[in-house]
Order: C-alpha cells, then sequence, then structure tokens
C-alpha cells in the first residue's frame, strides 16, 4: 500500500514543480495570492415531516359511565315488559272477542271474571258486540231479568262475596251487574247482605247489643 503511494507521488512531481515554479513567477511580477477563510460547516438539520402528513394519534375510547349502562338495561326490561303486557291485551281482546260472538255480557262476565264495565269499554274500543241476552218472555226483556240459572249462580258468587267480607258496592264491582240486579237476587233468594255503616265495626259482623 506505501509502494503505491510512493508511486503517485514521483509520478506527480513533475506537475507539482511546474506548479510552483508559475507560482514564484507570479508573485514575482508583483501578483498577491489572497487566502480565503473557508465558512463553518453548517449542522445538518433533522428532517421532520410537516404537520398535515404526522399520523392523528388514536382517541382513547371513554368507558361508560356504570349508571348510564344501568339505565340501558333498566329501559330495555321496561320495553320487554311493556311489550309482553301488549300481547297479552291483544290476547285478552281476542278470546273476549271470540266469547262475544256466542255469549251475552252476563255469561262472559261469569265466565272471566271481569266487570261489565271493561268488557263494554274493551268492546267499543276494538269495534265489536255481544250477544243479545234471552229473556223469558216480552214482560221480562223491559226489566231486563235473565233465566234462573244465571241467577242462581249470581246468588251463589254473592253468598261467596258476602262469606269473604266484601262490601255490597264491592260485590257489585266485581261480578259487574247492577244495584238493581244486586237487591232483586238478594229478594228471590233471601240472602241477607248487610250493609256497611259507619264506625269501626266491620259490615258483615253483628254489632253488640246496646245496654239499657
Amino acid at each position: 500500500m506505501i509502494s503505491i503511494l510512493q508511486n503517485e507521488v514521483e509520478r506527480l512531481r513533475p506537475a507539482s514543480n511546474e506548479l510552483a515554479m508559475d507560482i514564484e513567477a507570479f508573485l514575482n511580477s508583483g501578483g498577491t495570492i489572497q487566502v480565503v477563510e473557508v465558512p463553518p460547516e453548517k449542522p445538518r438539520v433533522r428532517y421532520e415531516p410537516p404537520p398535515s402528513m404526522k399520523k392523528p394519534a388514536k382517541a382513547k375510547a371513554i368507558p361508560k359511565p356504570v349508571f348510564v349502562v344501568k339505565m340501558t338495561l333498566r329501559e330495555k326490561e321496561r320495553a320487554e315488559r311493556q311489550a309482553m303486557a301488549s300481547k297479552e291485551r291483544a290476547a285478552l281482546v281476542e278470546s273476549i272477542k271470540a266469547l262475544a260472538e256466542t255469549m251475552n255480557y252476563a255469561e262472559v262476565i261469569e265466565r272471566t271474571g271481569l266487570s261489565r264495565k271493561k268488557l263494554y269499554l274493551m268492546a267499543s274500543r276494538h269495534g265489536f258486540s255481544f250477544k243479545p241476552a234471552e229473556y223469558r218472555n216480552g214482560a221480562d226483556k223491559r226489566r231486563g231479568l235473565i233465566d234462573d240459572a244465571h241467577d242462581i249462580k249470581t246468588a251463589e258468587r254473592i253468598k261467596a262475596f258476602k262469606e269473604i267480607g266484601l262490601s255490597r258496592t264491592q260485590a257489585v264491582g266485581r261480578m259487574g251487574i247492577t244495584y238493581t240486579t244486586f237487591n232483586r237476587i238478594l229478594d228471590k233468594f233471601g240472602i241477607d247482605y248487610p250493609k256497611r255503616t259507619k264506625g269501626p265495626a266491620p259490615a258483615f259482623f253483628a254489632k253488640p247489643a246496646q245496654q239499657e
């Protein structure tokens, strides 16, 4: 390696001597040589991509508060209950509508236990009607009386309501009948249904005897 460099120096020596002679002649003729300072080397600047080219950082998902999740579940359960209740009401309407084709109000009340008011509202809202009641004769049709078999069933229900301590108003509401029909059944079968009076003593218990 050293021998190669020495050979290269020897090869360029004539040119170097010629350049030195030219410089000396230039200076002898009055020429000057100006030494120029080399500017300092600038530090290398690290390349940074523009902001538009940078990938945006992924936003961290904020977990939902616990109460929001619970509220959502509660609303879902409420909606499910409402849907179930709606289906049950629709099924009840369809069953009552089917009974109304062959039964009157009293017979449907006896079969289902629903009040006459509720059956009437259901029929008016959903556009169906009950079968007219069969009367024994023309005179009874004006009075609104039905057959003895139905009266017997009504009397049995009145006695049952009396045993459990319902008032007359509660019994009439449960059976969906009028007070006129209620009183007629009491008179027909001799049922002693006490009236509710003011005071702490229940209507269906005997009042204590007053001392003279």
